[in-house]
């Protein structure tokens, strides 16, 4: 291994994660999506998962989940789909994010060993080829994960894979309300009323009979949108993560005036954050009622400024319906870590049109919404991607 950093990968996502663990005490200051009960529901999901763990002076100083991709999985959580104009065709590859979670992220210590991230990349080099896997990729990494790792010079140029959406939550959700320009906050004020004026209701709920009344729901609206899916499968999904996130696990349900439950947001949240996740809507409620913005943005941000958390994670996709509701952009990386010689050339040659399209697209996107990226997010945004 290169420098003084030693770097395994074990192949139990889940092992060895208790409170007070090397790898509970690294990841508390990551996302949820790197702790111990969001990787135990990962883990009970039957990914075939690892954890990436780098130690310098005795001590875990870096770390990171992940999985084996198949082909077979989700298309955004697909190498081998979503990264094939940049050369990464083979199904099987060793994929550094947490899994399920369009989320990667890599846990460091306040003073990581430099030469961690040489390591780390030898290492996945190495567990590719245990696994008989064609190479190793790591998939949507935020900006500072994206920078620890692609100091290592085996990794080649970061392709700008797509954005998260944020928004900043203020002390209120009058101050919320008070950041758009007055006909915007008409507007806002306007679908806010429009679904009371239905008879409907938005509560957060985190039963497991709650769950079981959204399944089916979340479930159509999974099938309208050209996703396979079964109220049985959404319910054992969720029922799972309920059992292993307990009081980070959250529902906003909207309700009507006879209690049914016409459609619901699943959230999960952290320390300062709640990370909307799925969302599902009746269809025979009509468009007019604005179910689906008030249980998937102005509940969840009304909940943010309850509990005292600061921001509000929406995710990919849907962008303007979101950057209209104050959200910012923040840059999701692809990186490759290793692959064969014509797949790493591919991804070289290609990487620049690549990026440059997404700019272009972000571009376009904050000349709509000039909150989406500010100056200085854009110049770093421009630098990585080249």
């Amino acid at each position: 291994m290169s420098g003084s950093a030693s770097t395994r990968v074990r192949t139990g996502l889940a092992d060895d994660l208790g409170p007070g663990s090397d790898w509970d005490l690294l990841s508390r200051e990551a996302s949820l999506f790197c702790r111990p009960p969001y990787l135990g529901y990962a883990a009970s999901e039957g990914y075939d998962g690892f954890r990436v763990e780098s130690r310098a002076n005795g001590r875990l100083a870096a770390g990171a989940p992940g999985w084996i991709a198949d082909g077979g999985g989700h298309f955004y959580l697909e190498p081998s789909q979503i990264l094939r104009p940049l050369g990464v065709e083979e199904p099987r590859q060793v994929v550094v994010g947490s899994p399920g979670a369009f989320w990667g992220e890599v846990a460091v210590s306040l003073a990581p060993d430099r030469a961690a991230p040489d390591s780390m990349v030898e290492a996945l080099r190495a567990h590719a080829d245990a696994v008989d896997a064609a190479g190793a990729v790591a998939l949507y990494l935020d900006d500072g994960s994206a920078g620890f790792v692609a100091t290592s010079l085996m990794v080649e140029r970061p392709a700008l894979m797509n954005f998260d959406t944020v928004i900043e939550v203020p002390e209120s959700f009058e101050a919320y309300l008070d950041g758009f320009t007055s006909h915007r906050r008409r507007e806002l004020r306007r679908q806010i009323r429009r679904f009371a004026d239905a008879g409907l209701r938005c509560t957060m709920e985190q039963s497991d009979a709650c769950i079981v009344e959204l399944a089916p729901v979340i479930a159509a609206s999974e099938v309208r949108h050209g996703h396979a899916s079964s109220p049985r499968s959404v319910a054992t999904t969720l029922l799972r993560q309920r059992a292993r996130l307990g009081s980070d696990f959250a529902i906003f349900a909207a309700r009507d005036a006879g209690e049914r439950l016409i459609a619901g947001a699943v959230a999960f949240t952290d320390a300062d954050t709640v990370h909307v996740r799925i969302c599902g809507i009746d269809p025979q409620v009509g468009p007019s009622a604005y179910a689906y913005f008030n249980v998937a943005y102005y509940a969840p941000i009304a909940h943010a400024v309850a509990t005292g958390r600061r921001r509000v994670r929406l995710g990919l996709e849907s962008f303007d319906a979101k950057l209209a509701r104050g959200a910012r952009l923040e840059a999701r990386w692809g990186l490759l870590l290793g692959a064969g010689r014509e797949p790493a050339a591919r991804w070289r040659s290609a990487v620049g049109d690549w990026n440059r399209e997404r700019v272009g697209l972000m571009q376009q996107w904050a000349s709509r919404a000039p909150s989406a990226m500010d100056a200085a997010g854009r110049d770093e945004l421009m630098r990585r991607a080249g």
